[in-house]
């Protein structure tokens, strides 16, 4: 089998269809405003594409998604693949994936996530979003101000709130929690919701709960499918997500690796 760099669009976003909450972020990746940093890779033989690998280009650190139900697809492309991968990249792999790299690449991070995915609406209503306002370009201080304070080292640009949905709890100009969208493509009926932050000081008292379920309730009205990520052992934000409808999907593992240097 030889490994192929996938052009056709409608035969990625076809594949990723088969399971959306899976691929949401992949999905948002063949969208226009992505697609110009995407390269997709297959295998050339497969008489249908069973899997194909996704490396974005579009930051400071290359990502790669490799995320599949059929793993022994999806490790045959990767073995294929690993010579053609970048020095160093994040990746978001299935479980069991991270064996194929384990002999080239040192792990320089490995953390076990959930993805989940907003399946039960209903709860959505039975929580109080009053006090959530939509934030706009204005508020672009107020949250830089929030995430630095209370989410350090968190992956947001300015620009993303001018191209995504956002929501917050204000007192006055200062943002006490928000929760945005990292992929936001109406076209493609599909969102990641993320950048979930609440001030350490107002913890506990529900807020995170709050500004996700009225960015939710804002993307559901939109005929949108929502999915988030989330740490394997963040009980507390499990738990929120739960209780606004979210329930989990399946396990993945978000991996920093570096190419490991020839002897």
């Amino acid at each position: 089998m030889r490994l192929v760099c996938i052009h056709d669009r409608s035969l990625i976003r076809d594949l990723l269809e088969t399971d959306p909450y899976l691929n949401i972020y992949g999905i948002g990746d063949v969208d226009d405003l992505f697609w110009p940093y995407t390269c997709w890779y297959g295998l050339e033989d497969e008489k249908e594409l069973k899997s194909a690998v996704c490396v974005y280009m579009g930051s400071d650190i290359s990502t790669v998604l490799a995320l599949s139900e059929n793993t022994a697809a999806m490790s045959t492309l990767l073995k294929a693949a690993l010579c053609i991968l970048p020095y160093r990249f994040y990746a978001h792999l299935s479980p069991g994936l991270d064996e194929v790299f384990k002999k080239d690449f040192c792990f320089e991070s490995n953390h076990p996530h959930f993805k989940m995915a907003l399946t039960d609406t209903r709860l959505l209503e039975s929580e109080d979003i009053s006090q959530t306002v939509e934030l706009t370009v204005d508020d672009i201080p107020a949250l830089l101000d929030l995430y630095n304070d209370s989410y350090p080292g968190n992956w947001f640009e300015p620009e993303m709130l001018t191209l995504n949905r956002y929501y917050g709890i204000k007192d006055g100009s200062r943002l006490l929690a928000a929760a945005g969208t990292h992929v936001y493509s109406p076209s493609a009926s599909a969102a990641a919701v993320g950048n979930i932050a609440t001030r350490i000081e107002c913890r506990g008292k529900g807020y995170g709960a709050k500004v996700t379920a009225a960015l939710s309730t804002r993307l559901i009205k939109e005929g949108i499918r929502v999915g988030l990520n989330v740490q394997e052992d963040n009980e507390a934000a499990v738990s929120c997500y739960r209780k606004i409808g979210f329930n989990i999907h399946a396990g993945f593992s978000e991996c920093t690796l570096r190419r490991r240097s020839e002897s």
